[in-house]
């Protein structure tokens, strides 16, 4: 397990009027939050004339190997820093259990206009700063593929002088960057996603630093060196996962919007 400690510092001050006087004062606490480390395990197999046969034919097959295994432990990882694994304890940005979450009532679909989508994303991304006296400013938007096609391809007038993400970008005094993500997707009926309303997409405003979101990797991508038995080899390959971090959780928000269909 590893364990995160935030401090928190509150009091208040008062104006002097003279000896005598109470003079007001600060204190801090402390708060420790112990999260799980997953061990993501994989392998590979090959023999002595496997081995040979690449060599002589130059197509490296070792390279070819552990090239593979490291794509799927960085998938699985990948699928753990957005969905988290609950009977691990692990948590993932979208079941992160402080993070703030809104419907967004105006569809990305075509049906509103887009003067009404524009108003809605403000809205979205501005709620936590304005509500909460300017504490929590997220800097970045991320939205699912088919939500930001729509919005780079929607014009906000006939003229098609702009799209709705330009006259977002050009008017919204903190969202520098508008970033997409696959795994904000919500369109396999089969495996719908996590904490995510049926028919409906994410999308995700954050903070991109420490106290934002940090993805906690214990261990990069390891390989142990290769175990021979007989003319066979078998590499064991593994990584340290600590799930998603939100030190400061009011600085992120999530969203759910209808999405245009495909």
């Amino acid at each position: 397990s590893h364990v995160i400690r935030r401090v928190y510092g509150g009091g208040r001050a008062a104006s002097y009027r003279g000896r005598g006087q109470n003079i007001p004062s600060v204190n801090v606490s402390r708060d420790e939050e112990r999260f799980s480390i997953d061990k993501i395990v994989t392998s590979f197999n090959y023999d002595m004339f496997e081995d040979m046969a690449s060599g002589q034919a130059n197509t490296g097959l070792l390279s070819e190997l552990m090239r593979a295994a490291r794509d799927v432990v960085d998938s699985y990882t990948n699928f753990q820093t957005w969905y988290g694994s609950p009977d691990k304890k692990l948590p993932g940005v979208l079941n992160y259990p402080w993070l703030r979450k809104r419907v967004i009532a105006t569809a990305f679909d075509g049906s509103a206009t887009a003067l009404d989508v524009v108003k809605a994303m403000h809205d979205f991304v501005n709620f936590s700063y304005l509500s909460q006296k300017q504490s929590f400013k997220p800097s970045v938007l991320v939205l699912s593929p088919r939500v930001h096609a729509f919005i780079c391809q929607e014009p906000m007038s006939s003229d098609n002088n702009s799209t709705i993400k330009e006259r977002f970008l050009a008017n919204n005094a903190h969202i520098t960057k508008i970033e997409e993500a696959w795994e904000l997707q919500n369109d396999d009926s089969e495996n719908p996603l996590p904490n995510v309303p049926t028919g409906l997409d994410a999308m995700l405003a954050y903070r991109p630093d420490r106290m934002g979101i940090q993805n906690t990797i214990t261990q990069p991508f390891t390989n142990l060196p290769a175990q021979q038995e007989g003319f066979g080899y078998t590499t064991y390959c593994w990584a340290g996962h600590g799930g998603v971090i939100m030190r400061d959780a009011g600085s992120n928000i999530l969203g759910f919007v209808q999405p245009p269909t495909l």
